[in-house]
């Protein structure tokens, strides 16, 4: 049996669609349709802006010592199969609140007879991180792993 879906096929089609629609429209604005509009996404921004200041007013961001210790474990297992599978890695704690791990290589295979730590220690980092980017950079397939060290908390 073969399954195949195409979403990502239908998907980027219908952003296209989408994209072309509006870049048509934009093209029939005269020049004060398209001054309003972009008052009126300006107006949309500052709104959104404000929302935002509003919130940072009333939290704020404390380390969280549970998530640091989880982070550092999450950090020796993947420096440890970085080395077993032979990737690139980068650990990067610079920004205060955010731990990031970035594992790059040509092809990330993981055969059957690999040891099966290593497909504990990726599920490790797919489950713990915040957000996953995974892309091409410099010929080398690149999978970036954000990790929040912080909670917010009320200051009210």
């Amino acid at each position: 049996m073969k399954i195949e879906k195409r979403y990502y096929d239908i998907d980027k089609e219908r952003w296209d669609q989408i994209i072309n629609e509006v870049q048509l429209e934009e093209n029939q604005l005269t020049e004060s349709e398209r001054e309003a509009r972009f008052r009126d996404r300006d107006l949309k921004l500052q709104e959104i802006y404000h929302e935002c200041e509003e919130r940072i007013r009333h939290h704020k961001k404390i380390i969280d010592r549970e998530k640091v210790q989880q982070f550092q474990i999450i950090v020796q297992q993947a420096l440890w199969m970085a080395e077993y599978i032979k990737a690139n890695i980068t650990v990067d704690t610079e920004a205060k609140f955010l731990g990031e791990i970035v594992l790059e290589a040509k092809d990330f295979i993981i055969p059957c007879t690999c040891n099966p730590s290593v497909k504990k220690v990726f599920c490790s980092l797919f489950l713990a991180s915040d957000d996953i980017f995974i892309g091409h950079s410099s010929g080398l397939c690149r999978m970036q792993f954000l990790f929040d060290l912080y909670k917010e908390v009320s200051v009210d």
